[in-house]
């Protein structure tokens, strides 16, 4: 197996993790769940794609990638402000990848999740010899 395809499964294998913790979270219900249920999930977001971008492509930086990832979001959180017809927003993939609700705090925990991300997947990359050849 190449560091190649040992990084991009690793990638998918954190990637699994976290959407597999995303949906475990929904159903508890005990000690800091209110946080768990809230915040957890638009950093979970966050990384999980800086994670899908970082496995597929290889060659942008992880700057970049953190980045770009950021902005994209923001760029979706922004667009709940919008009235979309209720038969869009209704359907579960919609609210899963665009959300249901405008939030200020968001911007915050997008930003801790890119940085979380970033660290993580830049870790990664230096741990399995991969690194950014175009910037």
């Amino acid at each position: 197996m190449t560091a190649m395809t040992r990084y991009r499964w690793l990638c998918f294998s954190v990637i699994g993790t976290m959407v597999t913790f995303g949906v475990a979270k929904t159903v508890y219900h005990g000690w800091g769940s209110p946080w768990l249920l809230g915040i957890s999930g638009d950093v979970l977001y966050e990384m999980a794609w800086i994670w899908f971008v970082g496995a597929w492509c290889v060659r942008w930086s992880v700057k970049w990638i953190s980045i770009s990832t950021f902005l994209v979001t923001s760029l979706i959180e922004v667009s709940q402000l919008v009235p979309f017809p209720d038969a869009w927003t209704s359907q579960l993939l919609w609210r899963l990848l665009l959300g249901t609700h405008f939030s200020w705090l968001d911007f915050l925990y997008y930003a801790v999740g890119c940085l979380l991300g970033g660290l993580s997947l830049s870790w990664l990359r230096k741990q399995s010899g991969v690194s950014a050849r175009v910037q």
